[in-house]
């Protein structure tokens, strides 16, 4: 019978890569094969940006809210990118779903 043996400290899931913390103190480092305690960063930076995107997809609805750009272009043309987005979100579904899958097995 295989000895099983305990993932070290901190560590859990199927390969012990994952660790057992959920309040993001500590990270997993493979070079290391341990988990670490995170160092202070700033996190402002991610906030930033962020929040410029936030304000820049708000800005664009508005845009497209008040000016209707979509109507001045051609309806021949407006149905064939339509056939196209569709074709192209129909093609992606079944990849998005197993890295979803993947993702959520690795979360473990």
């Amino acid at each position: 019978m295989p000895v099983r043996v305990p993932c070290g400290r901190w560590l859990k899931g199927p390969y012990c890569r994952v660790c057992n913390v959920t309040d993001g103190s500590r990270y997993y480092e493979p070079a290391a094969s341990a988990c670490l305690p995170c160092e202070d960063s700033d996190s402002a930076t991610p906030l930033a940006v962020l929040g410029v995107v936030i304000v820049s997809v708000l800005l664009l609805l508005v845009w497209c809210g008040r000016s209707k750009p979509c109507g001045r272009i051609p309806l021949g043309l407006r149905i064939r990118w339509r056939k196209i987005a569709h074709e192209l979100f129909s093609a992606m579904r079944a990849p998005l779903k197993q890295m979803l899958a993947f993702y959520q097995a690795s979360r473990l």
